[in-house]
């Protein structure tokens, strides 16, 4: 019986993928999971941009707090002391 002759095509991107990731239950539950996590971040990170860049100057953390004038209590003011 002759041997048969296998030729070596270099895989596709897709048959890469299946190897890969799809193969096993466990490996693609971690494919998801990670890529969860890795697009979560990526989305606020660009929401938490853009959301800055609507309300710059509307949020606490971008006010200038010295156009306010400050409030000082008159020490003659208590009307506790008797």
């Amino acid at each position: 019986v002759a041997a048969r002759a296998y030729s070596r095509t270099p895989a596709t991107p897709l048959a890469q993928a299946y190897h890969l990731v799809l193969k096993r239950n466990s490996t693609y539950l971690l494919f998801i999971m990670g890529g969860a996590v890795l697009l979560e971040s990526i989305y606020g990170t660009i929401g938490d941009a853009a959301w800055s860049a609507v309300n710059h100057g509307h949020t606490y953390e971008t006010t200038d707090w010295s156009k306010f004038e400050t409030i000082v209590a008159d020490e003659d003011d208590d009307e506790d002391d008797e």
